[in-house]
């Protein structure tokens, strides 16, 4: 049985901003759905696939989402989707619907790291693409300058927080200098609790802290260095866990 690869880093093209898109019924295209996912298990033993947009679906296959190497499912995919015969998509996001996976891709998963002073290198990003959030993910596609075959590793770190502002920068910790090969990839972080992001900010020289709305909503604001200057997202409104 076909097993999905989770690679180091997911390159991927975007589709439409991580939200399902369905396509024409009357096309001969082999996938109905698109989607971002994340993936549900209970003990390993059976898979839901919740799309980025709130859609449920159950696999009939749902062994191609698992790892070779461990034989686990991946925590997040990229998956194209053929709804079972007889199911079509509604805007009903309260039922489960049923479909064979086509394809997918496991997406990388990462915290946002509690450990800044382990960082020994930062490496500049050449671009910060679309991102958004889900209830658990800070999801994020970029451009950075290396290889496909080489070692790459990023992170997400607070740096300082005003009022519901949580200003935190991407950096990429693991790479080569003085390399000119623009490379796309897409990172889902998982959201970090209040409590352990003001446990880290207060360890700081300037300590802040980060005050959520009686929803407990933030504003995000991505920041990332490149050479000679600075890349910086529009503040994104998440809940945090």
């Amino acid at each position: 049985m076909k097993q999905v690869n989770i690679l180091m880093l997911a390159l991927i093209v975007l589709m439409g901003g991580g939200f399902t898109s369905c396509m024409d019924g009357d096309s001969e295209s082999p996938y109905d759905i698109a989607a971002y996912v994340t993936v549900s298990s209970y003990l390993g033993l059976d898979a839901t696939l919740i799309s980025d947009d709130g859609y449920k679906y159950k696999p009939t296959n749902p062994d191609f989402l698992k790892n070779k190497t461990t034989g686990e499912y991946v925590e997040r995919a990229f998956v194209y989707l053929k709804l079972s015969e007889g199911v079509s998509l509604t805007q009903d996001q309260t039922k489960e619907y049923s479909v064979s996976i086509v394809d997918a891709q496991g997406l990388f998963t990462k915290t946002f790291c509690n450990r800044p002073d382990t960082i020994k290198n930062e490496y500049p990003i050449v671009q910060l693409g679309e991102a958004w959030a889900t209830d658990r993910y800070y999801n994020i596609a970029f451009s950075f300058n290396g290889y496909a075959t080489s070692p790459a590793s990023f992170d997400m770190v607070p740096k300082r927080a005003e009022n519901n502002t949580l200003y935190v920068k991407f950096v990429q910790t693991v790479g080569q200098k003085d390399v000119y090969n623009p490379l796309t990839a897409f990172i889902s972080f998982n959201i970090p609790y209040l409590s352990a992001v003001n446990t880290l900010l207060s360890t700081y020289e300037n300590p802040t802290v980060l005050k959520a709305d009686d929803e407990g909503f933030i504003e995000l604001v991505v920041e990332a260095d490149k050479t000679g200057g600075t890349l910086q997202k529009e503040p994104l409104k998440i809940k945090l866990r």
